[in-house]
């Protein structure tokens, strides 16, 4: 019973993630599942359902077409509402049972895309993996069929170091004011940013070509990572994963001109050397690091990073953590003096604790959206760490 949460609730998980991944792109996401299922991956996963349209369907899966495996009526609905609807790519996502049933999705993807002409790919969901790992899923399978049959990057001819940043979803960065202050900060630092992948004004840039068009990469997430990896091995292109937190920004921006310059990608936050400590910082592991390195680089204050997500993205460094059962953060915080987290983390530490509140759609939801802050603004300083 190690595995069950009695306090917490589980992270949003990775339909969800492929889904929120994909929003913004001009596609048409279809999730094999249960009529109904829907409103959880848009209405309870996605602040932007109310505002902004993306074409997210249920195939409507019943007990017959499961048990049968009626895989033509999945394809033609999804055939109908391509050629109606005209988007620009096809996902597949499946729910447990397909999964269990083992559904043939890539044949399926082969047979729409032949038949429409519209690029198809599957991303490889179960529900069982959180929203880290199915957000990352679907980046790359996006960028693997985007840039399908293109040799290599094309010639800069502006001057400036052009960059990718590729990782956003709402689910890490809720508050969009943080993504627009992500761009203006590398373009204050002389950047010309081609693309947001996939969330905020840059984000259309992702769908124009410009995926090979970077000359380096900026990876805000771990659900970035395996994209950035691919481009870097088929492309050459360079990433450096790190978020522009206060106290390392200039550090992300000093090694995305190195990663320019020697054609190397490099993890930035890993020159940081933190000590075991009492004090803890709890969230994805990318952003959470950062801002723990920012700590350290200003104040020369020790930060233990306990990553929350997927540890096969991006393994946790040094003392750091990865916790992924309710005990296993029960056991990490027991002896903190400090932690800085999602406020439903709070009722895992103990009573006595400092606890500084930094909201995580993924974790706790729209119970605390409106608290969700700028990152590249949050100051743990400010915010009580001493």
């Amino acid at each position: 019973m190690r595995n069950t949460f009695r306090i917490l609730p589980v992270l949003t998980g990775d339909v969800s993630g492929a889904a929120s991944a994909l929003y913004e792109l001009g596609g048409m996401t279809v999730i094999h599942d249960p009529s109904g299922c829907n409103s959880t991956y848009n209405t309870h996963d996605e602040t932007r359902w109310y505002n902004e349209d993306s074409l997210i369907y249920i195939s409507g899966l019943n007990d017959m077409d499961a048990i049968t495996g009626n895989d033509d009526r999945f394809i033609n609905a999804i055939l109908d509402a391509a050629d109606a609807l005209s988007p620009r790519f096809i996902a597949l996502a499946n729910s447990p049972i397909p999964f269990l049933n083992g559904t043939d999705f890539e044949g399926i993807a082969k047979v729409i895309t032949g038949r429409t002409g519209i690029p198809c790919f599957y991303v490889s969901t179960n529900a069982t993996g959180d929203y880290a790992s199915g957000a990352s899923k679907a980046f790359e399978a996006y960028v693997r069929q985007m840039t399908s049959g293109i040799d290599k990057k094309t010639t800069n001819k502006t001057g400036k170091i052009r960059a990718g940043i590729i990782g956003a979803t709402p689910l890490d960065f809720a508050n969009p004011e943080t993504i627009a202050s992500v761009v203006s900060m590398l373009e204050s630092n002389g950047f010309e940013v081609l693309y947001s992948l996939a969330m905020g004004d840059l984000s259309e840039g992702a769908v124009s070509g410009n995926l090979v068009s970077t000359d380096v990469n900026l990876v805000i997430s771990s659900t970035g990572l395996a994209c950035a990896k691919y481009l870097y091995e088929s492309f050459g292109i360079p990433y450096v994963a790190g978020f522009p937190a206060a106290g390392f920004a200039d550090t992300v921006f000093r090694e995305l001109r190195n990663a320019f310059k020697t054609s190397k990608p490099c993890i930035s936050y890993e020159e940081i050397n933190r000590n075991g400590t009492d004090r803890i910082i709890a969230g994805e592991i990318v952003t959470a690091s950062s801002i723990a390195a920012g700590i350290k680089k200003r104040n020369d204050i020790d930060v233990r990073v306990v990553s929350v997500c997927d540890s096969s993205l991006l393994a946790p460094s040094g003392n750091d953590l990865y916790c992924h059962r309710e005990d296993d953060f029960i056991e990490a915080f027991k002896d903190a003096k400090t932690v800085i987290a999602d406020p439903l983390y709070k009722h895992v530490c103990p009573e006595n604790i400092k606890f500084i509140e930094l909201p995580h759609l993924a974790m706790s939801g729209r119970l605390y959206l409106k608290k969700i802050p700028d990152i590249t603004g949050f100051d743990p300083i400010k915010e009580g760490l001493l």
